[in-house]
């Protein structure tokens, strides 16, 4: 319950913490939290996630980058580039000469349908807009 969750962390101030303190605070955070690496864990849009992934998510989190242009993030620009490249192959296109862009979710994915399906059928609102 919510008062068992507020009475295990404590109060929230506006103070450091030591490391123990942290440490402390991070196994309250596991143990009142979903463990999404049961094999069961199917819920909302995703399943649990595993070890590759931990370690993926951490280098990206390290890196604090995004592959908006390669001088920000030359190596997953790279990889961005190469695996649309095997997608382009698998959907029967060209795979040096298709394009595309890996989004991080289906929220962004369906935005950019919408603006894909508009500027196919509406063309000139890209640049003369309604």
């Amino acid at each position: 319950m919510p008062e068992e969750i507020l009475a295990a962390l404590g109060p929230v101030g506006d103070k450091g913490h030591s490391i123990d303190e942290c440490m402390d605070n991070f196994r309250t955070v596991f143990k009142y939290s979903v463990n999404t690496m049961n094999p069961y864990f199917w819920d909302k849009l995703w399943a649990g996630s595993d070890p590759i992934g931990q370690v993926a998510e951490f280098i990206v989190t390290v890196l604090n980058t995004a592959v908006h242009v390669y001088h920000v993030a030359p190596v997953f620009t790279i990889m961005e580039r190469e695996i649309m490249k095997i997608f382009a192959a698998k959907f029967g296109f060209d795979p040096e000469t298709a394009d595309g862009v890996i989004n991080p979710g289906g929220t962004l994915s369906n935005i950019m349908a919408v603006l894909v399906a508009r500027n196919e059928h509406f063309p000139h609102v890209r640049t003369e807009g309604w």
